[in-house]
């Protein structure tokens, strides 16, 4: 894998060395093309900025691309072999951000009251329900108590597994997700929470998140092409799923970082740009309305917030140094219209399971990356924050994720066939005396499917697994293509 640096282009209008360039002004809005400087333009170094793109562009990290603004301009960009300025990539959760800003445009326009509002107000089938409660402020904050699993390794119970295979996702959350606590007691990463922000958008709007964000926020910044997918409804994927170059994804961060402004038009009202990035969620201080936010005992920028989703995607906006980072691994988008009438993953998945889709950071950090782009501008005093060395490259590792492993798939057995299974995890164990996460997970797999006659591509899906999240996906996967029930007893 190789990269390129920023050159000029179609897209991109290059500046001299002499033309005067200030930090915190605006250069030149990139509603059709980006401004391309040199990073000695905005007070960086290049040579430092050399260990991120190293790290970025490790073979393991499976980066598509990273774009670094700064002062409103393209100061760097890299790219993996193959991919360019104008290639898809995917946001994945990044999408939820997206739906945030979205809903605080409506309730600008007066569509929605207010983050005090309760769902009953916009979902009459649960009126007088505890769910109907539910005011939006705890959905924003993934606060809502709604018993919404996330979780791709838990395959026989996972809703986000389950609604990436329908038709009608928010009928999905609507019929099929209860109560599992109070709102507001407890945080609990979750889709379902998203996608019922967006109906509510699409209720009172009259149209799909997906059309009501570009006439609202891709058109007026120029954020084109941009696929966002929608499911056999029409409705709008909104936790998940939005197609488009990794340049256009940095706009929204440029946005966010300009407090909601653009070229004189007010985009996103500026008081929900300030509160949907730091009104830290009381039972997570590391999360606000759909945006991810530095801890307290972060050694990064206590401003930092970022847009984040699955196998490694990122926006990350950090105000006090006017610096906005895109960055997403390689994807391979689906071809036709961006509908999924079936159920996403059936048009693509994450972590390379499928021939269409995204590849996953195998150990990705934000802090390594952050702090080395941080370090190279002036004036700074970033701490060098190092990064964890990929599995296997000491003799000396431990193995890697094997009790995580172990108790995935002994769940596994006794859900789908009522034991634990004892003979499965010691010989998934035995596998490799010192393996790592990966042939780990390539062994358990092989178990797993061991006495099942099945058509799918096993083997293959067992090569491309990279996590234990993955595991999951790539078990759930193999037994839908299993031309045979899955078995009733352990192995």
């Amino acid at each position: 894998m190789t990269t390129t640096a920023c050159s000029s282009s179609d897209d991109s209008e290059e500046r001299g060395p002499g033309d005067p360039l200030a930090i915190g002004q605006q250069v030149a809005w990139p509603t059709k093309e980006w401004t391309v400087v040199p990073p000695e333009r905005m007070d960086m170094d290049p040579a430092a900025l050399d260990k991120a793109r190293e790290y970025a562009m490790r073979p393991d990290q499976n980066t598509q691309g990273v774009v670094i603004v700064r002062g409103g301009a393209i100061v760097a960009e890299w790219y993996a072999d193959g991919y360019d300025q104008s290639s898809f990539a995917s946001s994945w959760s990044m999408a939820k951000s997206f739906t945030s800003a979205s809903l605080g445009i409506a309730m600008k326009e007066g569509l929605v009251g207010g983050i005090d509002d309760t769902l009953d107000e916009y979902y009459p089938e649960w009126a007088n329900t505890e769910k109907g409660r539910i005011p939006l402020h705890a959905l924003l904050q993934m606060q809502s108590g709604l018993d919404f699993i996330e979780d791709y390794a838990d395959v026989a119970n996972s809703d986000v597994i389950a609604i990436g295979a329908t038709d009608d996702t928010l009928k999905y959350v609507l019929e099929k997700v209860n109560i599992k606590v109070p709102f507001d007691t407890q945080w609990y990463y979750s889709g379902g929470d998203t996608l019922l922000l967006s109906g509510i958008i699409e209720r009172k709007s009259g149209m799909s998140t997906k059309d009501y964000a570009a006439k609202k926020i891709f058109e007026p910044i120029g954020m084109s092409p941009v696929d966002w997918w929608v499911d056999g409804k029409n409705q709008t994927i909104a936790f998940c799923c939005m197609d488009t170059p990794i340049r256009q994804f940095a706009k929204f961060g440029l946005l966010f970082l300009r407090g909601g402004a653009w070229d004189g038009k007010r985009i996103v009202p500026a008081d929900w740009v300030r509160v949907s990035t730091t009104t830290r969620a009381a039972h997570y201080d590391g999360y606000a309305y759909q945006w991810w936010l530095a801890q307290g005992d972060s050694k990064l920028p206590k401003d930092l917030y970022w847009a984040s989703g699955k196998d490694g995607q990122a926006i990350y906006v950090i105000p006090s140094l006017d610096l906005v980072v895109a960055k997403n691994t390689i994807y391979r988008k689906p071809p036709g219209p961006a509908v999924a009438p079936t159920g996403y993953l059936g048009k693509f998945t994450p972590q390379g399971l499928t021939e269409h889709g995204t590849l996953a950071a195998q150990l990705w950090e934000d802090g390594p990356f952050l702090s080395a782009i941080i370090r190279s501008i002036a004036g700074t005093n970033q701490e060098d924050i190092p990064a964890t060395p990929p599995p296997g490259s000491s003799p000396d590792d431990p193995p890697l994720c094997r009790e995580k492993v172990k108790a995935s798939f002994e769940g596994y057995c006794e859900e789908m066939h009522g034991c634990v299974c004892d003979t499965c995890a010691p010989e998934m164990l035995d596998c490799h005396a010192n393996a790592g996460c990966l042939e780990i997970l390539q062994c358990a797999l092989e178990v797993e499917c061991r006495g099942i006659e099945c058509a799918g591509p096993c083997a293959e899906v067992i090569e491309r697994v990279g996590g234990v999240q993955g595991a999951g996906v790539a078990l759930a996967l193999h037994v839908s293509e299993c031309s045979t029930p899955c078995p009733t007893s352990c192995p």
